[in-house]
């Protein structure tokens, strides 16, 4: 059975970036994934970017919050997958077929988390090396 991904990005004034975030999640080549997208009240032009996208599987609130980890919780209780998978709004997916890569191709049955590696500017190279338990709960304070 095909897992359901629900992909939360939380924005706010983020006109520059979350069109490419928009993208790179609608583009992909797994076809059970959500988009979720909570933006906290923005005024620079997010909004319109966000009216623009006519998708059936992008829902989207634009409301005042109490900052990103309100915001994040407003995106779970929207979020109807069994996966949660947050994504920045100045990110993208590393391509188009990542989803389909970790959520169909890997037996996923007993496992409760996954961490990906990001890949920062024009070199790609993995942001601050390989990470562990530990290392994951001291850079994400």
């Amino acid at each position: 059975m095909l897992t359901r991904v629900s992909v939360i990005v939380v924005v706010f004034n983020g006109v520059k970036t979350i069109d490419k975030a928009i993208q790179s999640v609608l583009k992909q080549t797994c076809k059970n994934v959500e988009l979720v997208i909570i933006d906290g009240g923005s005024a620079d032009g997010t909004v319109e970017i966000l009216k623009k996208h006519k998708a059936e599987n992008l829902k989207w609130i634009s409301e005042p919050d109490e900052g990103i980890y309100d915001a994040m919780n407003k995106g779970i209780r929207i979020a109807s997958g069994e996966w949660l998978y947050f994504l920045g709004a100045d990110d993208e997916l590393f391509d188009n077929k990542i989803l389909e890569n970790i959520f169909i191709e890997f037996s996923l049955e007993d496992v409760e988390f996954l961490y990906g590696n990001v890949k920062r500017g024009g070199n790609k190279k993995p942001y601050d090396g390989e990470f562990d338990y530990p290392k994951l709960l001291k850079k994400n304070r």
